[in-house]
């Protein structure tokens, strides 16, 4: 059942197109695009290494219904109604990270319990060593 309205033209103004260039979906494209720019700003300017932007749609139709008018003898009218529901996320990567290490020759043993390191150059025997 068509609207009731004043003409054809103003009905067809009134019709949108569902996709992701509609009307519908500019205030979900217009924050995407603040997630995208305050990402790339972030990065550059905070030394981040990267940023990871999402975009969830989550669509459903409910059942709806315009409750005729018993005067004028307009009937009750149902339809379904889509709702679009967004939710956009930007995560920003950066990663502390301290490297080192520790190399000296050593010779790792057990001794008394616990693990040590005992320089290489006390390995070699001397005549004064106790042999085991």
């Amino acid at each position: 059942m068509m609207p009731n309205l004043s003409s054809y033209s103003d009905y067809k103004r009134k019709v949108k197109d569902i996709n992701v260039r509609s009307e519908i979906f500019n205030n979900m494209l217009n924050i995407f695009d603040k997630h995208i720019t305050g990402s790339i700003k972030e990065i550059e300017e905070n030394n981040f290494e990267g940023a990871e932007i999402t975009l969830k749609l989550k669509i459903e139709v409910i059942e709806q219904t315009e409750d005729g008018d018993q005067n004028t003898g307009m009937p009750s009218y149902y339809y379904k109604q889509p709702i679009f529901n967004y939710n956009i996320n930007s995560t920003l990567k950066k990663t502390n990270k301290s490297e080192g290490a520790y190399s000296e020759k050593s010779e790792l043993r057990y001794q008394n319990g616990k693990y040590v390191l005992v320089p290489v150059n006390e390995l070699q025997i001397s005549i004064f060593d106790e042999v085991k």
